[in-house]
């Protein structure tokens, strides 16, 4: 009986984990940066950017000086902002 108990609770842990990653790993909204480097940020419901694509080669540029995922969205845009200010 204990190994089922067991058996039981080492499942529900497995799906909750797996649940609670796939929650905050999807995007649920998209924010467009285009200030000549062109980027497309994707947020979960917990405004923290979860994806980050260069729609242009500066956009490509700018993310490879910028790291913004994992970031909350205002700290991302601002940590953009600022990295594309310093190139110019």
């Amino acid at each position: 009986m204990k190994k089922i108990i067991f058996g039981c609770a080492i499942i529900l842990l497995f799906v909750f984990g797996i649940g609670s990653y796939m929650v905050y790993s999807k995007p649920i909204d998209y924010i467009s940066i285009d200030i000549n480097p062109s980027v497309e940020l994707g947020v979960n419901a917990f405004n923290k950017v979860v994806s980050a694509r260069a729609v242009n080669k500066d956009g490509k540029k700018l993310l490879g000086d910028a790291k913004v995922v994992n970031l909350d969205v205002s700290d991302a845009v601002a940590t953009l902002l600022k990295v594309a200010a310093d190139k110019e």
